[in-house]
């Protein structure tokens, strides 16, 4: 079992029963749907946080080239 979680946190399993366990969780190396896979494993009010920033950040983005377009327009 203990592998299994060592695995699962991509450390190896002395790392994972030590004292001193600093596991660095980066997911800047990921593909798109491996990131997906890590967001569908939080809890849900974490989930709810993510997809709020993500549409935030695109309609952010939408309204940018909304307003960029119709004043080159001009």
């Amino acid at each position: 079992m203990l592998q299994k979680i060592a695995d699962a946190l991509e450390v190896d399993l002395i790392n994972l029963i030590e004292d001193k366990l600093s596991i660095d969780i980066d997911s800047s190396d990921k593909s798109l749907t491996e990131k997906i896979k890590l967001i569908s494993e939080l809890d849900e009010e974490q989930q709810k946080s993510i997809f709020t920033f993500i549409d935030t950040a695109v309609a952010n983005k939408r309204l940018k080239n909304t307003l960029t377009s119709a004043l080159n327009g001009m």
